[in-house]
Formats: structure tokens, C-alpha cells, sequence
């Protein structure tokens, strides 16, 4: 019997310590999710406007990150940068003598076709203020090369073994009839005309002549406005970088140089003294810098 009353007394101690403990941690975590939620960015009084793609998605409105999420990410959660506040911020910062230059880097990207379309012919305009744009590229992707393309200067990373998804436009499509015989589901489809594929991948396992058509020229269309901008951009023809990825000269940082895709192999150390150069110091640790989030916030804040 004495045995039994010091386990349940035991058992007690532990719950209420336990309690108390939980009680005390949900005030921190209270207290630490209302200061992310309140924190406003302060714009120095020079600074670079960072591009880091991979910190935000772009989309057709902005939504914050829920500050619980930047938590439990250990402060790295990925907001939602709409597009409008995006432009607006990029041509703020042309007008603005505190923004010196952009510095981007566009591995990452995350967004869809046409906001990314949109988001580079913005920082086209940055660049007719004058001021410089330099990205700096360690995975180069289709969307992420588009975008850094646009720049005055493209530098890479010198070191092999990078994640190179630079390889053109594709598309997938998937057919579900096999899985729904298997599963007894019928699917009757009413449909007038060659071209209506909408309904096609629950009564077909494969793809018709005329979806196949109309998939492959809307590719087409995309390959073909991205590939003659990043030609235009880079003083190549079109028909270059068709030929670069088709016939995948295109595997090692040195080979992006040799074909005229960037214009420096750097160092992340390199890097900075570059950046600082461009920013008129001597240290790098001198250069002030704010993100478009950041500048995106203040912008919209002081309209």
C-alpha cells in the first residue's frame, strides 16, 4: 500500500511540474511569436535591395509568414511576395537614391510563369535607371537563369557539383483510366471537339494526337519568349542556347563561362569584395543591405 501512495504521489509531483514547466514555455513562445509578428524593418540610410528567391514565393498577393511557422523553421519560414508589391517595391527602389544596387540571387525560384515574366521585365526597367543588378548563381534553373539573365553582371560559383536544372521547358501529363478501372470507377465524359483534353486524363491512359499538339506549342511558346530574352540579354543567338542544352554542353560552372552565360567563376569570399567594391567600401562587412520583403513592407506601409 505504501508502494502504490508514493507512485500516485510521484505521478502527481511529475504532472504538476510538468504543468508548470508547459505553463512558463507557452508565455516564451507567446511572447517570441508577438515580436516576429511586430518586428518592422528599418531601411538604412544606403543599402543594397537583396533578391534572394529563395526566400519567398511570388504570387498574386502577398501573405506573411505565420510567425509560428517561422518558429518551428527556426526563422527561415517561406513568405508569400505578391507580385504587385513586388514591382512596386523594385520601382520604388529605382527612384530611390538610398538603394545603390540589386543584388540577387535567383536559385530557388518559386512562382508561377506569369509573375515571373512580370517580376523580370520590372527589374528590366530597374536597370533603365541606371543602377546595377549582379546575381550570383550556385544551382541554375530555367526560371532562375531567366531572371538572373537580366542582369549587368552574372557570376557563378567556381566549385563542381552543383545542381544544374537548366535544361529547357517541359510538362507532365498524367492519366488516371488504369487506376480507375482497377478501382471499378466509370467515368463518362461528354465532349464536343478535337481540342476539349480537359476530361482526357480520367478516360485515357494515354494522351491524344491533338492534346499532344496543343501541349507541345504552348512549351514551344514559353521556350521561345524565355530562351530569345536570356539570348538578347547575353549578346547570343537563340539558337545558341537551343543548342547548348539539346546537346547538354552545359554540366560544369566553367562551361556556363566558356559559352558566355556568366561573366566570372567567384568565391563566396570573392563575392563579397565584389559587392563591396560596388558598394565604395573596402569591407564587405560595411555593405548595408535590405530585403525586398523588407523594402516591399516599408513601400506599402508609406502609400
Amino acid at each position: 500500500m505504501k508502494e502504490f501512495v508514493k507512485m500516485t504521489l510521484a505521478v502527481i509531483a511529475g504532472l504538476f511540474i510538468f504543468g508548470f514547466v508547459a505553463f512558463f514555455l507557452s508565455f516564451a513562445m507567446i511572447g517570441a511569436v508577438a515580436a516576429l509578428g511586430e518586428s518592422q524593418p528599418v531601411m538604412p540610410r544606403e543599402a543594397v535591395l537583396k533578391i534572394d528567391m529563395s526566400t519567398f514565393t511570388l504570387s498574386e498577393q502577398s501573405i506573411e509568414a505565420n510567425p509560428m511557422d517561422v518558429l518551428m523553421a527556426g526563422g527561415t519560414a517561406v513568405e508569400s511576395l505578391g507580385i504587385y508589391n513586388a514591382i512596386n517595391a523594385i520601382n520604388a527602389a529605382a527612384a530611390d537614391p538610398a538603394v545603390k544596387f540589386i543584388y540577387m540571387k535567383p536559385d530557388g525560384l518559386s512562382g508561377g510563369t506569369a509573375q515571373i515574366e512580370e517580376f523580370r521585365k520590372a527589374l528590366v526597367n530597374f536597370r533603365k535607371s541606371g543602377k546595377a543588378i549582379v546575381s550570383y548563381i550556385e544551382n541554375p534553373g530555367n526560371g532562375s537563369y531567366y531572371l538572373a539573365s537580366v542582369s549587368d553582371k552574372i557570376f557563378m560559383t567556381p566549385h563542381d557539383g552543383a545542381m544544374n536544372t537548366f535544361t529547357g521547358l517541359s510538362s507532365q501529363m498524367i492519366f488516371l483510366k488504369d487506376l480507375l478501372d482497377r478501382l471499378g470507377v466509370n467515368v463518362q465524359l461528354i465532349r464536343h471537339g478535337k481540342y476539349k483534353s480537359a476530361g482526357e486524363m480520367f478516360v485515357r491512359n494515354s494522351s491524344s494526337k491533338e492534346n499532344m499538339q496543343q501541349n507541345e506549342e504552348m512549351v514551344g511558346a514559353m521556350w521561345d519568349s524565355w530562351s530569345s530574352a536570356i539570348a538578347e540579354s547575353r549578346g547570343l543567338k537563340k539558337e545558341d542556347i537551343d543548342r547548348m542544352l539539346d546537346e547538354m554542353e552545359l554540366v560544369f560552372p566553367k562551361d556556363f563561362l566558356e559559352k558566355g552565360l556568366v561573366d566570372e567563376l567567384l568565391t563566396q569570399d570573392q563575392l563579397e569584395d565584389k559587392l563591396a567594391m560596388l558598394y565604395m567600401t573596402d569591407s564587405y562587412k560595411d555593405v548595408q543591405s535590405i530585403s525586398i520583403q523588407d523594402y516591399a513592407m516599408l513601400n506599402t506601409a508609406g502609400n
